[in-house]
Order: C-alpha cells, then sequence, then structure tokens
C-alpha cells in the first residue's frame, strides 16, 4: 500500500519524471523490499546473488542493448513562418544549427501568434551528445 502512495506522489509533481528514471526508481523499492524480506527465508547469499543479477540485467538492458537513450529539451522557438506546412525540414535544419544538435524529432506544442514564438520539444541522441542543453533548474 505504502509503494501505490509513493508512485501517486511521484505522478502528481508538476515536473514529470522521465520512464527511465521511474524504472529505476522501481527497481531499488523493488531489491529493497527483497533486501527486508528474504534474507529470513533464504539467507545472505541467494539475497546477494539476487541483486547482483538484477544489477547485471538492468545494466545490460540500459547500455549494451541497442536502445536508444534520446534526450529531451524545451525550446522557444521564435520563427513560427517554418511551422507552416511542407517546411518541416527547413525548421529542423534551422533547429539543428541554433542548437548544435542533430535532431532526432520534434514536437511542436504551444504556439503564440501574439508573439511569433513556439514551444518546441527537441529529441536527440543523448548517448553522441551527451551533457548538451544542461539542466537548469534540476530538470
Amino acid at each position: 500500500l505504502g509503494l501505490f502512495a509513493i508512485f501517486g506522489i511521484i505522478r502528481c509533481r508538476p515536473d514529470a519524471i522521465p520512464i527511465r528514471e521511474m524504472t529505476y526508481l522501481f527497481i531499488v523499492i523493488a531489491l529493497s523490499v527483497l533486501n527486508a524480506l528474504a534474507p529470513a527465508a533464504t539467507g545472505w547469499i541467494a539475497v546477494g546473488a539476487a541483486n547482483v543479477a538484477v544489477w547485471i540485467i538492468t545494466f545490460i538492458l540500459d547500455r549494451l542493448w541497442a536502445i536508444r537513450h534520446l534526450a529531451t529539451k524545451v525550446v522557444i522557438y521564435d520563427r513560427v513562418d517554418l511551422l507552416a506546412e511542407g517546411r518541416r525540414e527547413e525548421l529542423i535544419r534551422d533547429l539543428e544549427q541554433r542548437t548544435g544538435v542533430t535532431i532526432i524529432r520534434i514536437e511542436i506544442g504551444k504556439v503564440d501568434l501574439l508573439r511569433d514564438t513556439a514551444v518546441i520539444k527537441v529529441h536527440f541522441d543523448g548517448d553522441v551528445q551527451p551533457g548538451h542543453f544542461e539542466s537548469q533548474g534540476g530538470r
């Protein structure tokens, strides 16, 4: 019951937690429960082996398997003329030139025609370009 409360609190936060980080949180909570309950029944060696197995599997799935780690940043974009139908490639080229990253995909959010701005989510390969767009304010 306590786990559901923790996940409920996390879900109601104003800043969304990425699914990848939520997965790590779930693994840590599951290992905590395993470490608290299993030693009495199976012994410390079995618990240690289970911990090592979970961490190795997590590492393999996260780093060595062909999973692309997309980084996402929100950009306030000032050229709404490039949002028109048929100008997507030009929009992506302009964003790549201005941000310095190779863009995988974009999502156009709120468009403010009064101020000529748009909110665009820029998705790029976080493994190839780590540390780019350093987080501000804990995001």
